[in-house]
């Protein structure tokens, strides 16, 4: 194969004709041969594969074009050691994982409750206010059940305490929506008898503050 010069883009690769290959005797500690085997390896590499369709030099692999090479006897056995001078000298950066962006929530209102009664298609229960820092609580509400998941309808009897938060969701797009979520927590139910002292205990707070 007559070593000449060949065109790639706009980059010419120098004509290595004048060199004399005999006298540059491949010597991993010689710079100049280094540098001629490495210049030759690529010359005779484009000339073979600039014969192929170039979606055919997209998708294959570098082992495959090497073995390629040696079935054609176009280079030398020694090419494992010309490719790891080549890849000594250029180095890929390696890609950084793409964090994937997630929705985020902002609560506007919380409380936490305990149910007093379940009926068929709903639940009263009473409400501590968490979002206003209230101690006791304040609020009597019925709930539906259409509100509850399978999971927690399970869960919820009476004197069952849960979480109910109200707030927004901001998707990974920016997407705004309004979100309503009650979770029923892993504690044991209260009975009637603490929820009783409980209300006599919040009758004498509050007489005690008044008085």
């Amino acid at each position: 194969m007559s070593e000449t010069s060949f065109a790639l883009a706009d980059n010419r690769l120098p004509d290595l004709s004048h060199y004399n290959e005999n006298s540059l005797a491949y010597d991993p500690f010689n710079y100049r041969s280094r540098k001629y085997r490495i210049r030759k390896a690529y010359a005779e590499r484009f000339a073979v594969t600039q014969q192929q369709s170039q979606d055919a030099c997209d998708t294959e692999s570098t082992e495959t074009r090497i073995a390629d090479l040696r079935t054609l006897n176009v280079i030398s056995p020694d090419i494992d050691e010309i490719v790891a001078d080549i890849e000594s000298i250029i180095s890929l950066p390696k890609l950084s994982q793409v964090s994937q962006a997630q929705a985020t929530f902002h609560a506007l209102q919380e409380w936490e409750g305990y149910v007093l009664k379940r009926g068929e298609r709903d639940f009263t229960a009473r409400l501590l206010d968490l979002t206003a820092g209230s101690t006791q609580e304040e609020e009597e509400v019925t709930i539906p059940l259409a509100e509850i998941s399978e999971d927690d309808l399970n869960r919820l009897r009476q004197g069952s305490v849960f979480r109910w938060v109200i707030g927004y969701e901001r998707s990974v797009s920016k997407a705004k929506r309004r979100i309503s979520q009650i979770v029923f927590r892993d504690l044991p139910a209260m009975t009637m008898q603490d929820l009783s002292e409980g209300e006599k205990w919040a009758k004498k707070i509050g007489r005690s503050i008044a008085g």
